[in-house]
C-alpha cells in the first residue's frame, strides 16, 4: 500500500467518524432539550475492548457506538432509551444501521440499568437474523421483542434507520428523538425517512 492510498483511506475514516460524532452530539443536545440525559457510565462505549485486540486487525476499528438515556433529575427509572450505531460487517444489513430502542422494565437505578437492562451484546444481536430475543412482532409500527434471557426488561420497542438518511438536525429530531421520547403514538406516523425492521422479522429474499 502506497503512502497516497493510505492517506486516502485514513481521510475517509476520519470523515466518517466525524460524521458519526456530529450525529451523536446532535442527538445528545436534542435529548437534553426533551429532558433526557446520557448515563455517564456508558460514555466510553466507543472504545470498549479495542486495545486488547491488537493481534486481530479487523477488530481495531470501532465496532459500534452506543448511548443510553434516562429522564433528568430522577433516581430510578421504568424505561430507558438507547441508540446504537454499528460499523460491523457481520450484521444482516447492507448499510450502516442506527438501532433506536426503548426498554420497558421494572423500577431500577443506574446500577440496575448496567446489570439488568442494557447489554450491548444482546442489543447488537437485534441486527442479526438470530437475535437473543423472542416474540418479535410489529405493534403500531414499532418492532417489539421480549428478552429470551434473564433481564429486568419486560419489553423492548425499537426500529432501525440508515445512518446515511440522517442528514440534518430536522431528520434527527423527527426520526430519533421525537419517536423515542413520545408514547402512545404510531411510529410510522412520526418518521420521515425509511424505517427498517429487525432482520429476524424481515421477509426472506425471493432471489
Amino acid at each position: 500500500m502506497g503512502r497516497a492510498t493510505f492517506a486516502e483511506i485514513a481521510r475517509y475514516l476520519d470523515e466518517f467518524h466525524e460524521d458519526v460524532s456530529q450525529l451523536l452530539r446532535l442527538v445528545e443536545a436534542l435529548m437534553d432539550e426533551k429532558g433526557y440525559e446520557a448515563l455517564v457510565r456508558y460514555g466510553n462505549k466507543a472504545c470498549w475492548h479495542l486495545t486488547s485486540h491488537y493481534a486481530y486487525p479487523s477488530r481495531w476499528r470501532a465496532p459500534y457506538v452506543a448511548r443510553v438515556y434516562v429522564p433528568q433529575q430522577e433516581q430510578t427509572y421504568t424505561d430507558t432509551i438507547a441508540v446504537l450505531a454499528s460499523f460491523e460487517a457481520e450484521t444482516a444489513l447492507s448499510f450502516p444501521p442506527l438501532l433506536c430502542v426503548r426498554y420497558l422494565h421494572g423500577e431500577v437505578d443506574d446500577a440496575g440499568i448496567n446489570s439488568g437492562v442494557f447489554e450491548t451484546g444482546r442489543l447488537r444481536s437485534l441486527l442479526t437474523r438470530s437475535p437473543d430475543w423472542h416474540d418479535l412482532r410489529l405493534e403500531r409500527g414499532w418492532c417489539v421483542a421480549a428478552p429470551a434471557f434473564d433481564s429486568a426488561t419486560t419489553r423492548l420497542e425499537g426500529y432501525i434507520l440508515n445512518l446515511y438518511d440522517l442528514v440534518d438536525r430536522q431528520r434527527v429530531l423527527e426520526n430519533i428523538v421525537a419517536p423515542l421520547t413520545s408514547t402512545g403514538t404510531g411510529l410510522d406516523d412520526m418518521l420521515t425517512v425509511q424505517k427498517h425492521v429487525f432482520p429476524a422479522m424481515a421477509q426472506p429474499s425471493k432471489e
